[in-house]
């Protein structure tokens, strides 16, 4: 929640809720922010020293405070959590640093999870530097609060250019009972520094460490957690960040007495156990961060159970016996096997290593408000490493090279260039090589890296943003190109001035840089390439905000538009996605195929790249040392100075890019080297080796270093200084079918690499060569030989069980040629050094072109384990799985190898050469490869869910699609197998499907639906409270009304009691199944649009097959149980501050008399249109509608505890009076009512709670831009038919239950009553049914949705006393005569009545008079 900022004098509120609140000084106090958690916790942290002084959990203090402390900045507050930094003890600064006696800022507090946090700030400024420690610096220091724990992390980055030293700690004050009863466990087995007496490297032999005197003690490198055990079962444990060391102090009576802030007899009610980096001083390199910190658990073994006690009674007594009580099980049992799927049974293991860099940012001034309207929020930065710019003169910030512009994601830092960049210069500097001016007369000449600072908006979820930031990415454009005239004046003779910018996005930062293009202030041809890291190009990840939708869509037409008309002919997009650990964005959302022509786009996950092969999350995507060395080593080929456009060519651009990112296993091993004719003989190499087949066999040959050296060693002497051999196969032509053979090729490149020295290594690729026999008497076995194309050669990861696990695996290259083209000769050469390195192999042999081995098992057929046997007839086998296009379900694959018979063959091969298996499909974008073969799982991504309804489309996937016709673009499963022949006769291939892995992606990738589905239980869950409280029960229309508005909870039950869950189940399961029938039957007559509109209903069509109709199934389940598990904690928690308010309000007055009742609402009535016309103004103007529906709902909270409290009050005074004597049965109904009103008032609080999710991005952006003094919101923010509806209902609801509307009523005060019950039904069921069919794919209208019924709800509230007035003549009855009595048996009538009955009504006499004031007070102060 935001910050609310309070004066000192300010009273407190009687009840505070989970948030944060910001004292401001006042009469020389000092500052803090106080945080309120759940459960009643609270931690308050002054911003002078960002001290803590106290932590209250469970009732209780938990931090010692002295009375003698100085509050007021003149010296270190003394209790608490005081921070040291950056020294401990004396020195050369102040004791303990400067760190607690400085003011810190307060940079952001919310609510996180289940806690709220603070984060402070403390850097570098003229009086630290002027200090004895001068460096520069930046410590985040981060205060999180739950209910038992409070944590304090502080962050401390090298901003200077030099290296530091720094120790930490955090000096933690516990307050103890009595010192004499405290304990500290942990500290068995360590060592100690006594300061006190001197001595060193003392053991600790006891498990309870106690204190009876003076100690200050330094434990050097404590193993384990810490805890503090005193007298009362008071404990707290102490968890350790990076903190090696614990310092146990406690001044004792003597010193205390010494100590001008701290009380004489204090040190008997405090001990200080404090961790930190004492011994051995923390060193930061300059860039370098690290974090340390604490964890502090409460861990009391004396609690009485009272808050679950408290929680048990708020909820209904028949939970427990409930069919909710089930759903509440399973739905907590899917939620958490789900969690645990996606966190220990991921498809993916990380891999990536960790990148450095030397950043220096500097912000670009100049690029102020004359150049853009968004200078007060946005910032512009050129990016300068360390070492490399300073040697090449760049460091002074003035640039000259390529412009580059990175644009961060979704709540993003400019900072994250970092990695990229770094690479990026090694890159460069390994191309350049020893020539760098040959390399500059090819214009390659390094990039300029730019970054914009976006202030980490939140562009995932709120539209607008997106397109501020474009503009402010144009203007950036735009100021970048007019810094290159002046120093491209001084560059080398030929180097054209930039005209384009490269723009490298992350996640959204993709989708800012596409939408540049669409403004107005874009500057044609400024943008020449786009290359996009885990960017959700297709469709946004959370369409929680209108904007994001709208944008998304004219984004996406205008690029696919724009490969028509021209627009973005010269115009490159690559896009490389992270994978299966991507868990912010699905993959699929990142495959621009469908957006932009083969020859302009490629896709990519980074599973499927050379060198790279691991699947990577959405954040280290950038810091990924792997991904960052691979892309820079990508974009540094495609640099061109010499052209305006600043790269090379297009056609060219794009054919690097496709070498660069894809294997050449896609393309058929294409030939992408230029053949430059070469003729030789034998006399040309130091040994020529025939390798003839034995018996029937075909050619083959192994070579290995051993071998190839004896070879050499064989050679003539006359030969031994050729560097080359040429090793010969036969070709047998007297084989017709030699066309439809190939070569296969497998070698370690390893044994072909020289290393001349540190700086020079070659590496060598064996040539192919096509030999004919030159006999002559001298030589028998001469030939003549002459070069042929040598196909490219695809990188295979290998790695051995010896290989360090955290190492990037050893690549193989695998090469297959046709032969023929070498048919009219005799034999096929390889050419290769004759001087081979120490380790490697190459194997080579003559096969048939692999076949396709098909393999259509059938899910049914999966749900157990079946297997496949297929030979090997070569070195690569490729089985084509033909399942249907499904990316929720995971195959768990086994490979074994049937061996041939020689057993050391075997063995040698094993550690040569294991098995490798690799998965792709019939498009480029997804490959995965698997070392380890018993236990591979195989999935794909698959398309997206969702497709434009634009009907212009640039691919054939993408028009395939739309069509229906998904055979021409899903060929099932590739499963490519390379095993060494020579030792496997053939594989076992066992498959089955892994429902454990499926679940998490039936769940991750249908994140929106819960939010639909819940959001369509709410209305089913508010509308069968009504159908009770009507009287509609069992079909039953005749059914007299309920005498209270019923539960939440007993609604639910009654919801899977009548088989409403069964319908949706079965309702999910037939939709996508129905959806996939029509779709494929009406491919040809629909028109394409037809079928996308089709297609994009429900959840859309992830593919096909039957297991695609599971996760809806499921998912329907676990969003009642989500609807479930809210209005459990709803009513347990209005319940117990109920309790609370109830209890603070009897200990006073029993409220005015009846004849004060009168002037009373009057004054209300006058206030009540002033607050809301105020409240209409303010929302209309100044916060957007989204702010005002959060104070609605929190307005509807409160209303719904004073409600329960003004009943529970009732309920106790009857119950005081019934003690003395029996009171008739119309006393005991003012509480039944108003536990019926609250009921009612509780029901639209859960109907409302499902509308949340959609008010969350606007409200975080309103804030994030009120931070830096933003104040322009977009239109429709301040639109008040946006909350017209939650504001009419909840004054209205804050007086009365809705009326009944009966469907039987024959009065004729009924008129009417049946088409507003008709037209109730109709408003619930079109909201459920758009929340089942779109609410998925935009659930953001779910919101509107939302607000048309509780308009509708309104209009029954007011219209339901105006036929009343006609009717009977007379004024309407105050709205709180609708909580009716129950009916009378004695005088029930034959049908329901609509009239409402007044408060008072009884057949009986009348209550004694002092009985009646009673009731009639405590309604009407409640129901005013």
């Amino acid at each position: 929640m935001p910050l609310s900022y309070t004066n000192c004098g300010a009273p407190a509120a009687a009840e505070q809720a989970a948030g944060v609140e910001r004292i401001t000084g006042a009469d020389g106090a000092l500052e803090r922010v106080v945080l309120h958690g759940r459960g009643g916790g609270s931690a308050e942290v002054y911003l002078y020293g960002a001290t803590v002084t106290s932590w209250k959990s469970r009732g209780r203090e938990r931090l010692f405070l002295s009375a003698q402390s100085k509050l007021d900045g003149s010296r270190p507050i003394r209790g608490g959590i005081p921070v040291v930094f950056p020294q401990f003890g004396p020195g050369a600064l102040p004791q303990h640093g400067f760190a607690r006696s400085r003011r810190w800022t307060l940079l952001d507090a919310a609510e996180h999870g289940e806690g709220v946090f603070a984060r402070f700030e403390l850097k570098d400024d003229d009086a630290t530097r002027g200090s004895a420690w001068p460096f520069r610096f930046e410590v985040q220091y981060t205060v999180t609060l739950t209910a038992t724990t409070l944590s304090t992390i502080m962050r401390v980055e090298n901003t200077d250019v030099d290296e530091f030293s720094f120790t930490a700690l955090l000096h933690t004050y516990f307050l103890v009972p009595d010192i004499a009863g405290t304990t500290v466990a942990g500290l068995e087995g360590t060592r100690y520094a006594d300061k006190v007496s001197g001595a060193s490297a003392v053991p600790e032999a006891r498990a309870r460490v106690t204190v009876a005197a003076n100690e200050d003690r330094v434990y050097a490198d404590v193993p384990g957690t810490v805890a503090v055990a005193s007298g009362g079962g008071q404990r707290v444990s102490v968890r350790r960040f990076n903190f090696r060391d614990v310092v146990l102090w406690n001044p004792w009576a003597a010193k205390a007495a010494e100590m001008a802030d701290f009380g004489d007899a204090e040190y008997r009610t405090m001990l200080c156990v404090e961790p930190g980096t004492v011994v051995e001083p923390i060193t930061l390199r300059p860039g370098q961060t690290i974090s340390c910190g604490q964890l502090l658990t409460v861990e009391d073994d004396d609690d009485d159970g009272s808050a679950a006690l408290a929680e048990a009674e708020a909820a209904p007594a028949s939970l427990v016996r409930s069919r909710v009580l089930w759903l509440l099980v399973a739905s907590v049992l899917v939620a958490g096997l789900a969690a645990r799927s996606y966190f220990g049974a991921q498809v993916d293991v990380p891999g990536c290593a960790m990148s450095y860099s030397r950043p220096r940012y500097l912000e670009q001034t100049e690029f102020g408000r004359s150049w853009t309207r968004y200078s007060a929020k946005y910032k512009l930065f050129l990016y300068r490493e360390g070492g490399f710019d300073d040697a090449r003169g760049g460091g002074g910030g003035v640039p000259a090279r390529i412009p580059v512009l990175f644009v961060p994601g979704n709540a993003g830092s400019h900072k994250q260039v970092r990695s990229i960049a770094a690479a990026a210069a090694d890159a460069f500097v390994e191309l350049v090589g020893r020539d760098p001016a040959a390399a500059a007369a090819r214009g390659q000449i390094g990039y300029d890296f730019f970054t914009v600072s976006l202030n980490e908006e939140l562009t995932a979820l709120h539209g607008y943003s997106i397109l501020e930031q474009a503009d402010f990415v144009n203007d950036a454009i735009h100021y970048i190109l007019s810094l290159y005239p002046k120093s491209r004046g001084r560059a080398p003779p030929g180097l054209a001035l930039p005209a384009s910018v490269v723009v490298v996005g992350h996640s959204m930062g993709g989708v800012v840089a596409r939408t540049a293009f669409t403004l107005p202030n874009y500057i044609p041809g400024s943008i020449q390439a786009i290359f996009t890291l885990s960017t959700p190009h297709n469709n946004p990840t959370a369409s929680l905000e209108r904007h994001v939708d709208e944008v998304y869509d004219s984004v996406n037409r205008f690029w696919r538009h724009g490969f028509h008309n021209g627009t973005l002919d010269a115009v490159s997009l690559v896009s490389i996605a992270g994978g299966n650990l991507d868990s912010m964005i699905n993959s699929d959302y990142s495959y621009v195929g469908d957006l932009a022509p083969a020859r302009n786009a490629l896709s990519v996950l980074s599973s499927g790249i050379n060198d790279v092969w691991l699947s990577v999350d959405h954040q280290s995507v950038l810091w990924c040392a792997q991904m960052a060395r691979k892309f820079a080593a990508t974009i540094v080929q495609v640099m061109d100075a010499r052209r305006p456009e600043q790269l090379v060519p297009l056609n060219e651009r794009m054919a690097i890019m496709r070498r660069a990112l894809y294997s050449s296993l896609e393309d058929g091993f294409a030939t992408d080297r230029p053949l430059v004719p070469r003729a030789t003989a034998a006399e040309n190499y130091r040994y020529v080796h025939h390798h003839r087949p034995a018996g029937a066999a075909r050619a083959a040959l192994r070579l290995n270093p051993a071998r190839m050296h004896a070879l050499a060693a064989a050679a003539p002497a006359a030969k031994r200084r050729k560097a080359r051999a040429l090793h010969l196969l036969p070709l047998d032509k007297e084989d017709a079918d030699v066309s439809g053979r190939i070569l296969q090729l497998l070698y370690d490149p390893l044994l072909f690499t020289a290393h001349h020295d540190e700086a020079d290594t070659a590496q060598f690729q064996p040539a192919l060569l096509g030999c004919s026999r030159a006999a002559t008497a001298a030589d028998p076995d001469a030939v003549a030989c002459e070069t042929v194309p040598m196909p490219s050669a695809a990188k295979l990861p290998r790695r051995l069980s010896t290989d360090d696990s955290g190492a990037p695996p050893r690549p193989l290259h695998y090469v297959e040629a046709p032969l023929a083209a070498l048919g009219r000769f005799d034999y096929i050469g390889l050419e290769v050094p004759a001087d081979p390195q120490a380790e490697g192999f190459l194997q080579a042999a003559v096969a048939d072109r692999p076949a396709q081995r098909e393999w259509a098992p059938g899910y049914l057929r999966l749900l157990r384990p079946t297997t496949l046997s297929v030979p090997a007839p070569g070195l690569r086998t490729r089985i084509r799985l033909a399942v249907p296009e499904n990316p929720l379900v995971v195959f768990r694959a086994t490979v074994a190898v049937r061996g041939r018979p020689d057993a050391a063959q075997t063995q040698q091969a094993a550690a040569r050469f294991p098995a490798i298996m690799r998965q792709s499909d019939a498009r480029r974008f997804e490959t995965r490869f698997w070392h380890s073969l018993d236990a591979a799982d195989v999935a794909i991504h698959g398309r997206g869910a969702y497709f434009s309804a634009d009907t212009t489309t640039t691919t054939t996937t993408a028009s395939a699609a739309v069509a229906g016709r998904r055979a021409d673009v899903w060929d099932g499963v590739h499963i490519d197998l390379w095993v060494d022949t020579d030792v496997v006769a053939g594989l076992e291939v066992t498959l089955r499907i892994n429902w454990y892995s499926s679940l998490n992606r039936m769940v991750k990738r249908h994140d929106m639906a819960l939010l639909a589905l819940s959001f369509a239980w709410a209305c089913l869950v508010l509308l069968r409270q009504l159908r009770s409280w009507n009287g509609a029960e069992e079909g039953n229309n005749n059914k007299p009304a309920g005498a209270v508005f019923p539960s939440c909870l007993g609604a639910i039950e009654r919801l899977v009691r009548d088989g409403t869950l069964a319908l949706a189940v079965a309702a999910g399961l037939l939709t996508p199944v129905v959806q996939e029938l029509v779709a494929w039957a009406m491919h040809d007559v629909w028109s394409p649009a037809t079928l996308v509109a089709w297609n994009n209903l429900f959840m859309g069509v992830r593919g096909s097959g039957w297991p695609l109709a599971l996760a809806p199934a499921l998912l329907v389940v676990v969003a009642l149980g989500f609807v479930a598990l809210q209005a459990v904690v709803l009513a347990a928690v209005c319940a117990l501050l109920a309790r609370a308010a109830a209890y603070v309000r009897g200990r006073h007055a029993a409220g005015p008399a009846a004849d004060d009742l009168e002037k009373r609402a009057a004054r209300v009535s006058v206030r009540a249109p002033v607050a809301a016309l105020a409240f209409v103004a303010f929302v209309s103007t100044l916060v957007p509608y989204q702010f005002a529906f959060l104070v609605i709902y929190l307005a509807q909270l409160i209303t719904v505890v004073h409600t329960m409290a003004a009943a529970a009050r009732l309920v106790d005074n009857n119950n005081k009076e019934d003690q003395e004597e029996e009171g008739d049965e119309e006393e005991k109904e003012g509480p039944r009512r108003l536990a019926g009103l609250a009921n009612y008032q509780l029901g639209l609080l859960l109907f409302w709670t499902n509308g949340l999710p959609y008010c969350v991005p606007e409200l975080l952006v309103w804030v994030r831009n009120l931070s830096v003094l933003w104040f322009e919101d977009a239109p429709a923010d301040h639109n008040l038919a946006n909350m017209a509806g939650f504001f009419a209902l909840r004054l209205l609801a804050s007086y009365s239950v809705i009326p009944r509307l009966p469907a039987a009523g024959q009065s004729p005060l009924c008129r009417g009553v049946r088409w507003k019950r008709a037209v109730t039904h109709a408003v619930f069921a079109l909201g459920v049914a758009y929340a089942w069919l779109f609410g998925t794919r935009r659930p953001f209208v779910l919101y509107s949705v939302a607000n048309a019924v509780s308009a509708w709800l309104a209009v029954v509230h007011c219209a339901h006393y105006l036929p009343l007035r006609w009717a009977a003549g007379k004024a309407p009855p105050h709205p709180a005569a609708a909580v009716q009595p129950p009916p009378k048996p004695s005088s029930a009538p034959s049908s329901l009545d609509c009239r409402p009955e007044p408060l008072a009504a009884s057949t009986k006499s009348p209550p004694r008079p002092d009985r009646t004031a009673t009731i009639k007070a405590h309604l009407d102060r409640k129901l005013r």
